[in-house]
């Protein structure tokens, strides 16, 4: 059962000492972490959860197999509930500048990433998000 206080982020990545990197820095700061290989398992297992149950963030590779960054990102805006989830794309591409025009995501991280950008991107998308949407509320 997910601890509903516990934000959760779904990373992506083909590289598993990546997924375990990123799932190790998250967890530690107190994030729920899941992951997926590639593409396709992540929609499949993005469509198989319940509302509740969605990640507050995704962190997506830009080049895996079965289903690259850019070909998940697209089934996943057809979605009306997944197109909600802001993604942070990963990427170790060069030409960063023509992938970001055509994919519809909240911002980038540059492969290799340290750990301090990995936590500054949580805290952007999640945490600043919760403290606005509480000081709006109040």
């Amino acid at each position: 059962m997910r601890d509903t206080l516990k934000k959760r982020i779904l990373s992506i990545d083909d590289d598993s000492s990546i997924l375990e990197a990123i799932s190790c820095v998250l967890e530690i700061d107190g994030y729920d972490i899941i992951s997926a290989k590639n593409g396709r398992l992540a929609l499949d297992l993005l469509k198989s959860l319940s509302d509740k149950e969605l990640p507050d963030l995704i962190l997506l590779d830009y080049e895996m197999p079965i289903l690259n960054g850019e070909e998940f990102n697209r089934e996943r805006l057809l979605d009306a509930r997944l197109s909600k989830i802001p993604v942070v794309l990963m990427t170790a591409a060069s030409d960063l500048k023509k992938i970001m025009d055509k994919m519809d995501v909240e911002a980038y991280l540059n492969k290799p990433m340290g750990v301090d950008s990995i936590l500054q991107v949580a805290h952007n998308f999640i945490d600043r998000r919760d403290a606005a949407r509480f000081s709006f509320l109040t």
